[in-house]
């Protein structure tokens, strides 16, 4: 069980609260890379691609709970990733005029032994997939340790938490009808956060992107998006750090009866770190399902279970609980 002193708990209790007051409904799904050597960069949560009008807005509380169990060994290399990796975005959508948007992300970041090895365990023993090294670790551990060559470039055994890099996205509606929109984003992270802490990259970040959203038939909506993340100079693996990152997503969203809906979104991205033999550092490719409650047009909620498809690529199982309220 997770001590009732942190921030793990105290971010449910959030969620819980906003639930019995407003549920709602973000979509895309509001999920991506968890990968605690990656989540300190400003890669871009999935985005509607019709932004929201003057004068209207949103906000939306999103947790991520991942856990991951990772050995990767080579001549040159040892990576070994035991954890959980939790983060809570606050997120402020806010329509600046018909065309333009602005939205605000700050994050909450923590690495902690945490509580998910067991249900994880039995999922993939349920499901009958592969459980990897888990079954041969001690459970519950925090254990982040790289070795090349010799030389310790990474290590971290004891909880690390603080607050993440604050991003700032401007949205420009390129297109918007009742059957499709597009849209074109560009954003930039700020080091508000900590690289001795793992919760920021300790630089600046830019990024630029575009996203579309169609209507397929009157109870299922299809979006993607794609762009390009231009990472500063990081504090975290300097020497192996890539100068830019391509990302995107694909997602389907159906709606079963009213107000609910199940979604299947897939998230990709190039890898951040070159010159490294682990897979934990290169291309990722991940699905999500989720499920959406939508009791009106302005509120709803989100629970989402996402799956490393490249295996040990990124975290074994990310959960995620997304509230929106719009007003």
């Amino acid at each position: 069980m997770p001590n009732i002193e942190s921030c793990s708990f105290r971010t449910v209790c959030i969620l819980l609260g906003g639930l019995l007051c407003n549920p709602a409904y973000p979509a895309p799904l509001l999920t991506v890379d968890q990968n605690p050597l990656t989540a300190i960069y400003g890669l871009p949560l999935p985005q509607d691609a019709r932004i929201p009008q003057a004068g209207s807005g949103a906000f939306t509380t999103s947790a991520n709970f991942s856990s991951m169990m990772i050995i990767d060994a080579s001549s040159e290399e040892l990576l070994f990733m035991d954890g959980e990796t939790h983060r809570l975005n606050l997120i402020l959508d806010q329509g600046l005029s018909r065309d333009w948007s602005l939205r605000l992300l700050l994050p909450w970041i923590e690495h902690v032994p945490g509580f998910m090895d067991r249900p994880i365990d039995r999922f993939h023993e349920i499901f009958g997939l592969s459980a990897g090294e888990r079954p041969t670790q001690p459970r519950d551990r925090l254990l982040y340790s790289i070795q090349r060559n010799g030389d310790q470039l990474l290590y971290v055994d004891s909880e690390r938490s603080g607050m993440g890099d604050l991003q700032l996205i401007l949205n420009r509606q390129l297109r918007r009808s009742d059957r499709s929109a597009w849209s074109l984003a560009g954003g930039v992270k700020a080091p508000t956060g900590d690289s001795a802490q793992l919760t920021g990259s300790g630089s600046a970040d830019a990024s630029v992107w575009t996203a579309g959203w169609w209507r397929l038939e009157d109870d299922m909506e299809a979006s993607a998006s794609a762009g390009l993340l231009f990472p500063g100079e990081s504090d975290v693996l300097t020497r192996y750090q890539t100068n830019q990152v391509a990302f995107g997503h694909a997602g389907l969203q159906w709606q079963v009866w009213q107000p609910t809906m199940v979604k299947l979104q897939l998230d990709w991205h190039t890898r951040f770190y070159e010159n490294m033999d682990s897979a934990f550092v290169g291309d990722v490719l991940q699905l999500s399902f989720g499920g959406a409650w939508r009791p009106s047009e302005n509120t709803g909620l989100d629970f989402t279970l996402t799956e490393d498809i490249k295996v040990d690529a990124s975290p074994d199982a990310t959960f995620n609980i997304s509230l929106r309220m719009d007003y």
